[in-house]
């Protein structure tokens, strides 16, 4: 390969190649283009690629090298792109061995460390700097700022401290912003909201925020992506949010939010994940007096708020993005996938699918899941007040996978239509008030996992087939009425109700306890003229 000396572009990557970089590399001087990334390449990086001083493009992502940037890099003086992201490389940034005319840096998901210097604004060019899943501490220094022709900034997953500077809100070409999983504190910049008319992707979870949501988004509002979970956010939702007729997820959970149901979110007619659980949010969901509510909704999560009332029964049966959905099904938006900015900034390591993982509770267990998939639907209305019936018309959502009702006041039973949920994977209906006896249908469920009916009233056997000869006891108990295994009470002498008719009116049903009223009434009184008689 060493004797290619005219060689313009090599681009090797994407196979299954071993060992190490050859060191006869460096003597492709015409070398602009070198693509060996997404291979099992190991070793370190060898200084000889300073030697290819005609480079522009070099992507080594996605392998397993290891050691530090060689300092040669700096005889690069017309590097354009660097990728290294998803190594194991370690050690500080040569920060100073980079040229001017960098305009994409990808470092994410390494080992290095040390802090951002101050003197990144002298690279004036960069558009995308990307610094993921390192160990980089200290502040963001003031002068990013400066970085005018910045359009994504990814520096989530590290230790960095601190606050927000609000220098941040001078990149008027910002589209991704992604500063969750570190420590910063104080509040989020109230002119961040200046920046709504060209943000796609603004994640800043798990850090230690305070404060109020920016208030005011522009009317022309481009969000795709807004995750705020796991800070102290305080107040109320701000109603703007409503302008992003693009938002594809909001995650506000695991705050301090105080407010009511944001009926309004249901004109976001893209809105596929809504995560509003573990906040103060309170009071009765009330009815929907739109057609159209929540159509693309996959990921509903209100658990461990306030809610009262009755189960919003009315949203529920709408979820159309929880009906047939295809395993393969490719969302289309003006020819192009529905994601495909978020997919491009995946394959260059900028945005791994949204980001930041979501977390879902199953059995008493919280599970992240680092990639929300199309097919992945949930609803989860646990820990909350709400009360009344399971509504029948939660079967129609044939495509949901995880239903979690626990922790709540729900009465009558359990409705026979959860059965027709063939891919339901996860049904919790634990600590709640329901009774009568489980129903034959939701053995149908050839896909259920888990199951936890504990804490209710439920009589009767337990039913013996399918699923539900895999599941154990604990799924059952706090119901001392139930019987059959695996539960040790035997059922005994315990004989099936027939299901009573009723009229199609229900006057039948309304004259029973009437009659049976009159019967007492009639023997009572014949009883005792028959012993006035014998006495």
């Amino acid at each position: 390969m060493g004797n290619l000396q005219n060689l313009r572009a090599l681009d090797l990557s994407t196979n299954h190649f071993s060992g190490g970089i050859p060191p006869t590399i460096g003597n492709l001087k015409n070398l602009s283009t070198l693509y060996l990334d997404s291979n099992n390449l190991t070793g370190m990086i060898p200084p000889v690629i300073g030697d290819l001083q005609s480079l522009q493009f070099l992507d080594l992502s996605t392998n397993r090298l290891s050691g530090q940037l060689p300092e040669s890099i700096s005889n690069l003086s017309g590097l354009i792109f660097l990728s290294v992201f998803t190594n194991n490389l370690s050690g500080s940034i040569p920060w100073e061995s980079f040229t001017m005319s960098l305009r994409q840096l990808y470092l994410s998901y390494n080992s290095f460390e040390g802090s951002i210097p101050s003197q990144i604004e002298r690279f004036e060019n960069l558009s995308s700097l990307a610094l993921a899943g390192n160990k980089f501490s200290g502040p963001i220094p003031s002068t990013i700022g400066n970085l005018s022709n910045l359009s994504g900034l990814q520096l989530h997953s590290n230790e960095l401290s601190g606050t927000i500077p609000p220098s941040i809100c001078n990149l008027s070409f910002l589209e991704y912003l992604h500063l969750s999983n570190n420590n910063f504190e104080g509040s989020i910049p109230e002119c961040l909201g200046n920046l709504s008319n060209m943000l796609k992707l603004l994640h800043l979870g798990a850090n230690q925020l305070q404060g109020l949501i920016p208030r005011e988004l522009t009317e022309g509002c481009t969000l795709r992506s807004l995750n705020l979970n796991g800070n102290q956010l305080e107040g109320k939702l701000p109603q703007s949010l409503v302008h992003c007729h693009q938002l594809e997820v909001l995650d506000l959970g695991n705050n301090k939010i105080q407010d009511s149901f944001p009926c309004w979110a249901e004109t976001l007619l893209h809105l596929r994940v809504l995560v509003l659980k573990s906040n103060r949010f309170h009071g009765a969901i009330p009815p929907s007096k739109a057609k159209l509510t929540f159509p693309t909704l996959r990921l509903f999560d209100i658990s461990s708020n306030e809610f009262t009332g009755l189960l919003p029964t009315q949203y529920l049966k709408n979820l159309k993005g929880m009906i047939n959905v295809k395993e393969n099904a490719s969302e289309t938006r003006n020819g192009n996938s529905r994601y495909w900015e978020l997919e491009i900034m995946t394959q260059t390591g900028m945005w791994p699918n949204y980001g930041d993982p979501t977390t879902i509770t199953v059995k008493g267990l919280d599970l992240q899941l680092k990639r929300i998939l199309k097919t992945l639907t949930i609803i989860d209305l646990s820990n909350n007040f709400f009360h009344g019936n399971i509504p029948s018309s939660i079967g129609d959502l044939n495509s949901l996978r995880y239903l979690n009702f626990s922790h709540n006041r729900l009465t009558g039973g359990i409705t026979p239509s959860l059965g027709d949920i063939p891919v339901l994977e996860s049904l919790d209906l634990s600590s709640n008030l329901l009774g009568g006896e489980i129903p034959w249908q939701l053995t149908r469920l050839t896909f259920l996992a888990v199951l936890n009916l504990s804490m209710n009233d439920f009589v009767g056997p337990v039913p013996q087939a399918g699923q539900f000869n895999t599941f154990d006891k604990s799924s059952y108990i706090g119901n001392p009425e139930l019987c059959g295994y695996p539960i040790l009470k035997k059922c005994e002498g315990h004989k099936k109700q027939p299901p009573q008719e009723v009229d199609s009116y229900g006057i039948l049903a309304g004259l029973k306890w009437q009659v049976v009223v009159m019967g007492y009434g009639c023997g009572a009184v014949a009883g005792i003229i028959l012993g006035l008689l014998i006495f």
